[in-house]
């Protein structure tokens, strides 16, 4: 965050983090396994998803002192950025749900792409960008992508591609308060 470092990912088989200084000096491996590397704003931890033996990848943080990692979700996840004054995250989750078929209107299950926001030690998860009850958000599928929260944290915005009759709608950009409250199509 202050422009001294680098994280990344190296070597796509390992899939390796690395922190080196932003001269290209001083490469550091800090885990294996890992994706989507994302700095705390302090720049002490960096958050990544982590691959596990069985089952979707994890989001943990790493302390970069003392490497200690700790667990925020293993549920799946994607896209992990951290709000501004590193105590929550905002990620892409995958979730399964029921929606009627919009062609025929049965009851179908399908992967929903949704924002979601959780504390940083993995409490409060909320499902940001699911819509109100009865709403065309809750009762139809869209993908949700890109989080990103505003400067002071009081905000997210996403990208949204509705999935009617069956995939590829327009991409929207959308607003939702950190609790899913004032949702709206930007």
């Amino acid at each position: 965050p202050d422009g001294s470092r680098i994280a990344y990912i190296s070597d796509s088989f390992a899939r390796n983090l690395m922190v080196m200084n932003a001269d290209g000096t001083s490469p550091t491996l800090v885990t294996s396994g890992a994706l989507n590397p994302s700095w705390s704003p302090d720049g002490t931890r960096v958050a990544v998803l982590k691959e596990r033996a069985l089952g979707p990848a994890e989001l943990v943080t790493i302390d970069l002192a003392t490497g200690a990692e700790t667990v925020v979700t293993d549920t799946v996840a994607m896209e992990p950025v951290w709000s501004p004054d590193g105590s929550r995250f905002a990620f892409v989750g995958l979730r399964e749900e029921q929606y009627p078929d919009p062609l025929t209107g049965e009851p179908t299950t399908g992967t929903q792409h949704e924002i979601v926001v959780v504390n940083a030690d993995g409490t409060g998860e909320v499902i940001v960008s699911a819509g109100a009850a009865g709403s065309d958000r809750a009762s139809f599928l869209e993908e949700d992508r890109a989080p990103a929260w505003s400067p002071d944290g009081s905000m997210l915005v996403f990208m949204s591609q509705g999935q009617v009759p069956s995939c590829c709608g327009p991409w929207q950009l959308w607003a939702a308060n950190p609790d899913g409250t004032g949702l709206t199509n930007l």
